[in-house]
């Protein structure tokens, strides 16, 4: 699995919803069943190449609005569910 998180100077709303409908998620559900929503200005997605999904999120988003971006593969997590 992939996890992105990024910071915007502008057009969060449409970012995250252009993600979305490219298969990236803002919740995710853990082996207990557990389902967690992550930062609003995280996502995650299945896959391994963390620099093909760097690649993808530049290509939604640009500089100068793209201030930040980490791409991170990963096969297990914990977390705090939330409101």
């Amino acid at each position: 699995m992939i996890l992105i998180t990024y910071d915007l100077k502008s057009d969060h709303v449409r970012v995250k919803d252009e993600l979305k409908a490219r298969g990236w998620k803002d919740v995710i559900v853990g082996t207990n069943g557990v389902s967690c929503k992550l930062p609003n200005t995280s996502l995650w997605k299945e896959g391994n190449d963390s620099s093909a999904a760097r690649e993808e999120v530049k290509s939604v988003i640009s500089p100068p609005t793209l201030e930040k971006l980490i791409a991170v593969s990963f096969d297990s997590w914990a977390g705090i569910k939330g409101n």
